[in-house]
């Protein structure tokens, strides 16, 4: 399963706005702006109940010598987004 099984067409903007705003008010690597241009839908990726951990090496998000990241994106942020025929679906 890949991060785009998870949700509906067109989910790649709000999922990437969400990214940027977790790691602008979070604070990661000193205020340095994350690289990240777009979701690409083969990104690695955790769930739990309540969240959705989106996992950048180091190199792919922020230099080198903020090692590797992760965005925390909640659930209900998304639900709008979730594909009712993936695995998110029966998690809500």
């Amino acid at each position: 399963m890949i991060l785009r099984d998870l949700f509906i067409d067109g989910y790649e903007k709000k999922i990437l706005f969400l990214i940027k705003e977790y790691f602008s008010t979070e604070g990661i690597c000193m205020g340095n702006k994350p690289w990240i241009k777009e979701v690409a839908g083969n990104e690695d990726f955790t769930i739990d109940k309540v969240n959705i951990n989106i996992h950048y090496d180091r190199y792919e998000a922020f230099p080198g010598f903020c090692g590797s990241q992760s965005a925390i994106i909640p659930l209900k942020k998304i639900k709008h987004l979730v594909n009712p025929n993936g695995p998110l679906n029966y998690l809500r």
